[in-house]
């Protein structure tokens, strides 16, 4: 099941560290151009070049404040109450909580195929897959 995740994880990082690269380099660059033909521009290209300002700005904070968040969020999560609060928020979204209650039914089925067909009874089982 972990190898399922290991491609898509690996397509995350590459497409972060390519915007990310984009914002820091590319854009700056390209700024120069606009700056220099005294135009007045789109408020999209106002909105990237604004982000790109704030992303160089952070500099090494940014992985930094995300390693420090995602160890935040570990520790909160390893929380019975905390855990519990952000498993019903989940349950609760529209989209989010229909696809976890299909992940969760399709782990219960597999679990409880691969023990039944191994010789274990249902009822033992069912115990074992929830």
């Amino acid at each position: 099941m972990v190898l399922a995740f290991i491609y898509p994880a690996i397509a995350t990082v590459v497409a972060i560290a390519v915007v990310t690269g984009l914002l820091v380099y590319v854009v700056p660059q390209v700024t120069q151009v606009f700056v220099n033909s005294g135009q007045q521009l789109p408020w999209a290209t106002r909105t990237l070049i604004d982000i790109s300002a704030f992303v160089r700005a952070g500099g090494i904070l940014w992985p930094i404040g995300f390693v420090i968040l995602i160890g935040g969020v570990r520790m909160a999560l390893g929380q019975v109450r905390l855990r519990r609060k952000w498993h019903r928020l989940q349950l609760r979204l529209p989209v989010v909580g229909r696809l976890v209650r299909g992940l969760n039914a399709a782990r219960l089925a597999s679990t409880l195929g691969i023990l039944t067909s191994s010789g274990i009874p249902l009822l033992m089982a069912l115990e074992y897959a929830v």
